[in-house]
């Protein structure tokens, strides 16, 4: 007679249960970390469009202080410049796109008299 107690395979089913749910738990955990990443870069990178943008701007007002709305183009995306002239503040406001499509937007006064920007805050 055969000994066919049925420990083997059980075991076996088990223990493969177990390390699938390990791999899916340690899978989840890696797309989560990722997509975080992910989210950071595009963060990071329309964080210093709008830095550079508000150097080009300071730059480009310096030149030709008429125009309302202005285009900056960069290698990752766009900055939309709408400029609202009140008598020695500049009242600017930005919006950073990626070529993603994730967007971003500050505002800021500026200060003809003195070249300096009075205040600064971003709106997501």
């Amino acid at each position: 007679m055969n000994n066919e107690s049925g420990f083997t395979y059980p075991t076996t089913l088990i223990i493969i249960l177990l390390l699938f749910f390990s791999l899916s738990y340690a899978t989840n955990g890696y797309l989560s970390e990722k997509r975080h990443v992910t989210e950071q870069q595009h963060l990071l990178l329309l964080e210093s469009l709008l830095q550079i943008s508000v150097v080009d701007f300071i730059h480009f007002w310096n030149e030709t202080p008429q125009e309302i709305t202005k285009v900056f183009s960069y290698e990752h995306g766009t900055v939309t410049l709408r400029i609202e002239n009140e008598e020695e503040l500049v009242y600017v406001t930005l919006v950073a796109q990626l070529d993603s499509g994730h967007r971003r937007a500050a505002r800021f006064y500026y200060n003809e008299s003195t070249n300096e920007l009075e205040e600064y805050w971003e709106v997501s």
